[in-house]
């Protein structure tokens, strides 16, 4: 009796198992399909999930906020801006440094931030 008790929990665990790797993956293609739904809003993949030019060059980016960075690519961002500038707005990208002092931008550097700001509400 005992042997057949342990055998029935163990059949139960087992199912109960499988029920919640069923309803982890169900779970995860949700998700999958609204990341595939903004990704084709923004203009980086077709209707047909086919990986358009913005989507690569987001893909080529490894450091990094990849869709923030193509935006600015994309919109523009960096074409009037000379290099010492260019620099220092991607140095706020790739900064891994946490502070509470909030440093005051020029009007140069925060006009592009607000920029940005605009495009992604």
């Amino acid at each position: 009796m005992c042997c057949a008790f342990n055998l029935q929990m163990y059949d139960e665990v087992k199912a109960a198992k499988a029920e919640l790797r069923k309803a982890k993956s169900l779970l995860q293609m949700d998700e999958l399909k609204c990341r595939k739904r903004v990704l084709r809003r923004l203009g980086y993949a077709s209707a047909d999930d086919v990986i358009e030019i913005k989507g690569r060059v987001a893909c080529e980016l490894t450091s990094g906020d990849e869709l923030l960075l193509t935006e600015m690519i994309f919109n523009g961002i960096f074409i009037d801006m000379d290099v010492a500038k260019t620099v220092a707005m991607l140095s706020c990208i790739v900064c891994d440094e946490r502070s509470n002092d909030v440093p005051k931008m020029s009007e140069e550097l925060s006009g592009p931030l607000k920029m940005m700001q605009v495009c992604n509400v």
